[in-house]
């Protein structure tokens, strides 16, 4: 997987808010030249989770999930299950070898907690 940083065509697109994005099979864009190791570790879990979804159903997942949390309180992007499952882990570098396929899945009913 490489590391690259946010181009300008991906600048048009993401808030300037967003400091990493995986975008499978494309690896993991940053806003830095050296991204901390936490944000490589969350971004790997993230490409974990789209392959294991087959990418596509990846995003739908994701979209519809965000959607449905705009809905309810609190910040939608943080609590959507796959962003759950990457901030908790991300200072672990070992949860990947660790990690159980569909992981994300017990992060469905829990509330990020900032």
């Amino acid at each position: 997987m490489k590391v690259k940083k946010i181009n300008k065509f991906l600048n048009i697109f993401l808030s300037k808010y967003v400091t990493a994005i995986t975008l499978c099979p494309f690896g993991i864009y940053t806003r830095t030249d050296k991204p901390k190791p936490t944000t490589i570790n969350h971004e790997k879990i993230h490409w974990k989770q789209q392959v294991e979804m087959l990418v596509i159903f990846f995003y739908l997942w994701y979209v519809i999930e965000y959607l449905i949390r705009l809905l309810g309180n609190g910040n939608a992007y943080l609590n959507i299950c796959f962003e759950r499952e990457a901030y908790a882990n991300e200072n672990d570098m070992e949860y990947l070898k660790k990690r159980k396929p569909y992981a994300w899945v017990k992060y469905l009913n829990k509330k990020y907690k900032v």
